[in-house]
């Protein structure tokens, strides 16, 4: 990672004086504390200091995205969704070394998408799979064992019908993990998760979802607490990234904007701090277009999802459209 210095910055003289007689020496030393605990360290008017914090966030995420996507552009594997107006969109699937976002309203099938995945990824190489494991945090309750399976007996039925051996035991080879707050979220990414990265195949960890556990534990007064906790997270999902070369999905919840006026407009949860954190932003949403399901010989409608690239270093602005089956995700082609 490419290290920056406070020489980096462009601070005011005065200001970089301030910091160094406060012993704060790297723009790292200064994301670890709050711009209240700054203000008072370094004697400067909070203002200030709010928005030194605000550039060095900005700066210190975007060499850590700069770096992921170009010295690990090599390592970096794809992971196939097995849904070809996804792959398409995706030129083949969710990297590896890689921190992806899905973000969208409730029912729009952000979830639907992490099973697939997470059973995606134990599929043979052959097959656009990593023959490897996979991590599940939720936040937000348990994850259905019910469609979990539903959807992994259709894929063990393809793999029999392709002829492959072995076959895995798909629900053996997915770690699940209940997580109830920032804090314990943030334990288990510095301590749990590295123990279980070293010693097992995984290449994919989910986290179900990011922002249920940042919505609603943090006070007006407390924002900028908040902002440290997501910095906190990001960074070490990058550390992750670096370490194991592992693919990270995040999912993130929306928020009705304020600024939209009457009508108003949903836009991601948390705010600019987290958006710089991760590489690919993905939005579902569940359009007013329905297709036709056969399920059980009998035909039933189905809402038109729809998932597009808000930003990303690799891909292309553009959507892909799928529907939910009870085998999972179905690729669609609209007119």
């Amino acid at each position: 990672m490419t290290l920056l210095t406070l020489c980096d910055l462009d601070l005011h003289p005065n200001m970089a004086v301030a910091f160094a007689k406060a012993g704060i020496r790297s723009p790292l030393d200064i994301v670890t504390y709050s711009s209240g605990e700054l203000a008072r360290l370094t004697h400067l008017k909070l203002e200030v200091v709010e928005r030194i914090v605000k550039e060095v966030t900005h700066q210190l995420n975007k060499t850590l995205i700069v770096d992921a996507a170009t010295e690990l552009e090599g390592e970096a594997q794809l992971l196939a969704p097995h849904c070809r107006s996804i792959e398409r969109l995706l030129r083949g699937g969710i990297r590896t070394s890689h921190i992806t976002e899905i973000v969208g309203d409730s029912g729009s099938g952000k979830t639907q998408i992490c099973m697939q995945l997470a059973l995606a990824v134990q599929m043979p190489t052959t097959l656009n799979g990593l023959a490897a494991g996979a991590l599940y945090l939720c936040t937000e309750g348990s994850l259905s064992k019910v469609r979990l399976a539903q959807m992994s007996r259709h894929m063990q039925n393809e793999l029999e019908q392709l002829g492959v051996n072995p076959i895995p035991n798909f629900s053996d080879n997915i770690y699940l993990q209940n997580i109830a707050d920032q804090k314990e979220l943030l334990a288990c990414l510095h301590h749990k998760v590295p123990l279980l990265l070293a010693k097992t195949e995984v290449k994919l960890m989910i986290i179900d979802s990011v922002a249920a556990i940042f919505r609603f534990d943090y006070t007006a007064d407390e924002m900028d607490v908040r902002s440290r906790d997501l910095r906190s997270i990001g960074q070490e999902l990058h550390q992750l990234c670096a370490q194991f070369q592992v693919a990270i999905l995040c999912v993130n919840q929306v928020s009705a904007s304020v600024s939209s006026g009457p009508g108003g407009g949903n836009v991601p949860s948390l705010g600019l701090v987290w958006a710089d954190l991760i590489h690919t932003r993905l939005v579902v949403t569940r359009t007013n277009r329905e297709a036709e399901v056969l399920h059980a010989g009998k035909t039933f409608l189905s809402a038109v999802r729809e998932v597009a690239v808000e930003f990303s270093p690799y891909l292309a602005p553009g959507k892909g459209h799928f529907l939910i089956t009870d085998h999972g995700l179905s690729s669609i082609r609209l007119e």
